[in-house]
């Protein structure tokens, strides 16, 4: 009687907002996670009523539990839209069984099968890289790059609960550690004939008008101050650069435009190469730590 009653309270429902769509996340309600999310581990099982199952991998965000690595896919599967209404139900362990409702109220038709062909993009299993304007990519040798399963224990966790320092591996993703994780990966990994820096977005950076360039770099600015240009593939934003009395280099006055179109998150790197060309002009490559969460073992 005790684990049919744990069994009907432990689920939550979620309506979909065009957020979750355009940025590939969902929050799981705050409730939900004081009373059922101890011991809950990465990645959990979603399953349909078709049979099919997905890995999620999710991280702690400010003390909210956010669906990352795999819920875009999930989402493109199921073809949801804003306004839609699921209901996720925790069958024990890591596994849920979710129902989706479409805008009629009524449940939806699910696709047949998830084909065997469909696999991750492998932008995300990727570091890119900038040499002389040129963007090459390497591929990660992740397991989360193989091809999506409808049976999800055949695929390794991400964390070996051997290593003491990784213990909190169950309790969910520290979004600090593993924001160094990724930039030490990026350390290691990307390459660029031109002077570059390296920064993580911190919650200054995403929330207001401001980048701090790191002093060691300022040697390599030809101007001191002035119109600075930051572009993405083909794209390209104006900004700002300050020098204060303390010897300290801003990005401002178009830095949170840039922030927004790009739709930058707490705990991404970026990787600023500086051009050659006249003037400051940097080529920005950003590694999305929701992308590389189930990689930083």
């Amino acid at each position: 009687m005790i684990s049919q009653r744990v069994n009907h309270n432990s689920h939550f429902f979620k309506v979909i907002l065009e957020s979750n769509l355009r940025n590939g996340d969902l929050r799981v309600p705050k409730s939900f996670v004081k009373k059922y999310w101890k011991g809950m581990r990465n990645p959990i099982s979603l399953r349909l009523p078709n049979l099919t199952e997905w890995k999620v991998y999710w991280m702690k965000r400010g003390g909210d539990v956010w669906f990352l690595n795999g819920w875009k896919e999930f989402a493109e599967y199921l073809s949801l839209d804003a306004a839609q209404f699921l209901m996720f139900q925790h069958e024990g362990k890591s596994q849920f069984k979710v129902i989706v409702f479409g805008k009629s109220a009524l449940e939806v038709k699910y696709p047949l099968s998830i084909g065997n062909d469909k696999k991750v993009d492998e932008s995300d299993c990727s570091l890119e890289t900038v040499v002389d304007g040129k963007r090459k990519k390497y591929s990660s040798s992740s397991q989360s790059c193989k091809k999506i399963k409808t049976n999800i224990k055949e695929e390794p966790e991400c964390y070996d609960e051997r290593k003491n320092d990784e213990k909190k591996a169950s309790s969910g993703f520290d979004i600090d550690d593993m924001s160094k994780a990724l930039l030490e990966k990026v350390k290691n990994t990307f390459r660029s004939k031109n002077h570059f820096f390296l920064c993580i977005c911190q919650r200054t950076y995403t929330e207001r008008d401001i980048l701090s360039i790191p002093k060691d770099f300022l040697e390599h600015l030809r101007k001191k101050g002035g119109h600075g240009t930051l572009s993405v593939k083909e794209r390209s934003w104006d900004v700002r650069i300050k020098f204060s009395s303390y010897k300290q280099a801003l990005l401002c006055e178009g830095w949170r435009t840039f922030s927004q179109d790009n739709n930058l998150k707490f705990g991404d790197v970026c990787a600023f190469v500086l051009d050659k060309r006249e003037g400051i002009s940097f080529q920005v490559v950003i590694f999305r730590l929701g992308e590389h969460c189930s990689t930083l073992c």
